[in-house]
């Protein structure tokens, strides 16, 4: 069982990335976070998690070994496959975390893959089991549906940039407008 590579990354493709690891490439799957934080030519090191089926062999790739303990409690949930975990973590970890601690089935329920049945079994399998030590601050509620968001992500930026820029707004500005000037102002 492979458990950890360190290489160059030699390729990038959607979801994949092939790691040069002293001249044998692993193609590796990541999430989009990952493949984002990844550049071609680089030196890059993966914590591996190896699923094995009968046809086949599948290596996923994480950047922290924290990402990785969490991608093994959310595949451990039935009905959370290796796939749609990926699909998880292609949000910060600590927002999904604590969508899990703050029982909110919604926030989860809108990940590709994942059903308002499943993630209310989410919640309830591993809402004792996840650690959050955040350093997002992010409301709690419907971190999905807020309309900044949205807005943030239609005006070009990645999921993930929106919600870093969100975090540095104060909880207290409830106003969408003044929350989307603050976090534009952040950048």
């Amino acid at each position: 069982m492979i458990s950890y590579l360190h290489g160059i990354v030699q390729l990038k493709d959607e979801g994949l990335v092939t790691l040069n690891v002293n001249g044998v490439g692993y193609a590796v799957r990541v999430s989009t976070f990952v493949l984002g934080e990844l550049e071609i030519g680089e030196e890059a090191r993966l914590f591996v998690h190896t699923q094995v089926s009968e046809s086949d062999i599948t290596l996923y790739g994480f950047l922290e070994k924290d990402e990785l303990t969490f991608f093994k409690q959310l595949i451990s949930v039935s009905g959370v496959g290796p796939k749609t975990a990926l699909g998880i973590l292609a949000s910060p970890p600590e927002i999904v975390k604590q969508s899990i601690i703050s029982e909110d089935a919604d926030t989860l329920a809108k990940f590709p893959g994942l059903g308002k049945k499943t993630a209310e079994r989410i919640i309830v399998e591993l809402k004792n089991k996840v650690d959050f030590e955040g350093n997002l601050r992010v409301p709690k509620g419907k971190i999905v549906e807020d309309e900044a968001l949205e807005a943030l992500t239609a005006l070009g930026y990645s999921r993930y940039e929106a919600l870093q820029m969100l975090s540095k707004v104060p909880e207290e500005i409830d106003d969408i407008e003044q929350r989307i000037k603050r976090a534009l102002a952040s950048r």
